[in-house]
């Protein structure tokens, strides 16, 4: 029988981690971010939250629960739901749309300001999120994430005292505070370190 997955050899924690980073964002919503490692005809950020070695906490970009998705359109009224391919397009966002159905007004979509959308968590504010309500703490944990953190993320995870980062992407967040969230994170002794995800599959 033909293999069909690539062939990986036993990798250090830090591709290892990455990989369960670019995992989770294969579930994200919102096409907001650099194109995922794991699936090149979509966008989305994933991450996760390791403590001696083991994962804590898991996040990826996309709406609270409960909410409609940014690629979904929803009535609030009969239900009625229009999914939307974000694969295809980079620009759907909040509509007046009228539901087929009922005649109520359909929310959804994206909702942008400086052509960035605010309808979503971000990856590491999920994980952060899922570490209180599981009551684990992520102090001293390492986040490995698929974009480098937002100017917003970077202060929450210095506060609740994150030791290392680990990112594979630069994201431009929409406060175009790259350097800023950089400097603020180094200030506060959280290592940051880049990994390169081409080099994901590759051994030690």
């Amino acid at each position: 029988m033909t293999d069909i997955f690539p062939k990986i050899p036993r990798l250090p924690y830090d591709k290892y981690f990455m990989l369960h980073a670019a995992l989770t964002a294969t579930r994200s919503t919102c096409n907001r971010g650099p194109v995922q490692i794991l699936d090149s005809s979509r966008c989305g950020v994933g991450a996760v939250i390791v403590k001696e070695h083991r994962i804590i906490a898991s996040g990826y970009n996309g709406s609270p629960p409960g909410e409609p998705h940014c690629n979904e359109f929803r009535c609030s009224e009969c239900k009625w739901v229009l999914k939307k391919d974000l694969s295809n397009s980079d620009e759907i966002s909040q509509l007046a749309l009228i539901c087929p159905k009922c005649g109520e007004a359909v929310v959804g979509g994206h909702i942008l300001i400086d052509n960035h959308c605010i309808r979503t968590l971000h990856a590491e504010e999920n994980a952060l999120l899922q570490c209180a309500l599981d009551g684990v703490s992520p102090r001293k944990g390492t986040v490995y994430t698929t974009a480098s953190p937002c100017w917003d993320c970077s202060k929450r995870l210095v506060r609740v005292g994150i030791s290392r980062i680990v990112y594979a992407a630069e994201y431009d967040s929409r406060y175009r505070f790259n350097k800023e969230s950089y400097e603020l994170l180094i200030r506060n002794n959280i290592q940051v370190n880049h990994i390169n995800a081409v080099n994901l599959f590759h051994g030690e």
